[in-house]
């Protein structure tokens, strides 16, 4: 499996069919992410830009994922391969010598 970023361009001015979208948006995403395939999911302050990482065997199969998204016909996007992507949950562990 590969890591994938993908940068999400929102609409600047998001319209009322999109802004229902969001709860459903956030359930989907929560589930993604409790199966493993989003790494990680982040909004800009201005709400216009999401970055995601996803878990893929390919550009194409990220893209699949990316598409069962709700709020997905109202992305542009742009699909980026990573060497690596690191978080706190996926270091190692700090141990205790006590």
């Amino acid at each position: 499996m590969n890591e994938y970023m993908v940068t999400i361009q929102l609409p600047e001015q998001p319209n009322a069919e999109f802004i229902s979208l969001i709860p459903t948006q956030r359930e989907h995403v929560n589930e993604l992410i409790q199966r493993g395939l989003l790494l990680s999911y982040s909004l800009s302050q201005n709400r216009e830009i999401l970055w995601v990482v996803i878990l893929a065997s390919s550009p194409e199969s990220a893209l699949r994922i990316l598409k069962t998204m709700p709020l997905f016909p109202h992305m542009q996007y742009a699909i980026t391969e990573l060497m690596f992507h690191t978080t706190p949950a996926l270091a190692a562990p700090q141990y205790s010598l006590n």
